[in-house]
């Protein structure tokens, strides 16, 4: 049984853990300092967790400091087997919010398969995403119960501009 027909409880208690784990590895071989944000397994229940704002749901899972001066926030996301990056529309506005009114976001793609993490600036990911609503990349997460749609990039796509880095 692939990850997404699991269980949610089941799926929940791994969700991000294995991408956040390798933004850690990637972060300190690279001397990056980061601190944590976002939720860690908050105990609630899906039903209030849901009940959160978007912008509330969606903080971004780090800060770090690249260049040792300025801070930004780094958003996690691991891949699946098919090596397609999906990202929710929601997710997509909120952290647009975040961008825009906070610090600048960047997203940090950790793709299991080969090994390997790659960083993409605001700019690249929306120009990604862009494409793919033009492209009619998208479906649907949970089309029974919660409808939420979302974009796909392939990880060739996502990595064409920003050559990823091997985790060994």
């Amino acid at each position: 049984m692939s990850f997404k027909d699991g269980e949610w409880k089941n799926r929940e208690k791994r969700l991000g853990d294995e991408a956040e784990g390798a933004y850690r590895v990637d972060r300190d071989n690279r001397g990056i300092p980061y601190d944590d944000r976002g939720f860690r397994r908050p105990d609630f229940t899906a039903k209030q967790f849901g009940s959160l704002p978007p912008r509330i749901r969606y903080e971004p899972d780090f800060i770090e400091f690249p260049d040792q001066r300025n801070g930004v926030y780094a958003e996690v996301q691991g891949l699946g087997r098919d090596s397609q990056f999906k990202i929710k529309a929601e997710k997509m506005d909120a952290l647009h919010w975040w961008h825009k009114h906070m610090a600048p976001v960047f997203m940090v793609v950790w793709n299991n398969v080969v090994r390997q993490i790659v960083d993409l600036s605001w700019m690249t990911l929306a120009s990604l995403v862009h494409r793919a609503k033009q492209d009619g990349n998208r479906g649907v997460f949970d089309p029974e119960t919660k409808p939420k749609e979302y974009y796909w990039v392939s990880w060739e796509d996502l990595t064409k501009d920003d050559a990823p880095r091997s985790l060994t």
